[in-house]
């Protein structure tokens, strides 16, 4: 048996999770509160309101095509409504185009 799996905080996930990114924007001293919770709310967003326990290499495609929503949307003009639609239809095409480039899983019936 394996002494990780009798741990107190149960076994370690490796790699920075949402709620990594989360502390760290909470703690960022450059940033004003105001931008803090914008960030926050848009990370939010952008990752479907997942866990904090989420690992980010997960969703790093949905994110990086929601931010180049957001970039998109402010190149145009668009009013706030505007970006997290944008942000909202980036992520989906990047989450597609991450999935499609994973690795496909041998998975084995039984």
């Amino acid at each position: 048996m394996n002494k990780q799996s009798f741990g107190m905080f149960g076994p370690q996930q490796s790699g920075p999770t949402v709620g990594t990114l989360e502390h760290a924007i909470m703690h960022d001293a450059k940033m004003a509160e105001y931008d803090k919770q914008v960030a926050l709310m848009k990370l939010k967003q952008d990752t479907g309101y997942a866990p904090s326990n989420t690992p980010l290499s997960g969703l790093l495609g949905g994110m990086g095509g929601g931010a180049l929503g957001v970039v998109v949307a402010k190149y145009f003009g668009m009013g706030a409504v505007g970006q997290i639609l944008s942000s909202l239809a980036g992520y989906g095409i990047g989450k597609v185009i991450s999935d499609f480039y994973k690795p496909n899983e041998l998975k084995i019936i039984r």
